[in-house]
């Protein structure tokens, strides 16, 4: 909508030009809100990103919380192969508890799409899970998990497993 003048706005929605303009001010200042007022460095996110894998490797459930923003989110993906939490997981409390079965796995730092995350190994040594994370404002913004074996080889850039 952007694009479009406010008069042809109006026209569109059968609204008065004066209330598209208020409406796309508040879209505008919604929109500016929701992005993180400033990325970590790269230094600071793997940082971060290691005492997250070392949180969740022992158990740390009040470490990990600490190191989430108070309005995290998390995204599962199973990939229709492995269940997955089907909403998004919201806050802290709830986002560190995605993480309470993990104790039972080997965790390791890794990179996921450019991004920082964590690799989440069975006994066997394979891959259960993968766990993506968005930094900013030196918190954890977004959790982003596939819980399926071949998403996570796949997402590290490896070749699928046979």
């Amino acid at each position: 909508m952007f694009g479009y003048a406010y008069d042809e706005i109006a026209a569109i929605v059968d609204k008065s030009e004066d209330n598209c303009r208020q409406i796309a001010v508040r879209a505008r200042r919604q929109v500016e809100t929701k992005k993180p007022r400033f990325e970590a460095s790269r230094n600071k996110r793997a940082e971060l990103s290691r005492r997250f894998v070392d949180a969740v490797a022992t158990g740390d459930t009040a470490g990990l919380i600490g190191l989430l923003a108070a309005d995290v989110f998390a995204y599962t993906d199973g990939g229709g192969q492995a269940r997955a939490v089907t909403d998004p997981v919201y806050g802290r409390e709830d986002v560190a508890r995605l993480f309470f079965p993990a104790r039972r796995l080997a965790v390791s730092p890794v990179e996921v799409n450019g991004q920082p995350g964590a690799l989440l190994l069975d006994r066997t040594g394979r891959p259960v899970v993968v766990v993506s994370l968005d930094i900013a404002d030196e918190v954890v913004q977004t959790v982003r998990a596939s819980v399926t074996p071949t998403s996570c080889v796949i997402s590290l850039g490896r070749s699928k497993p046979e």
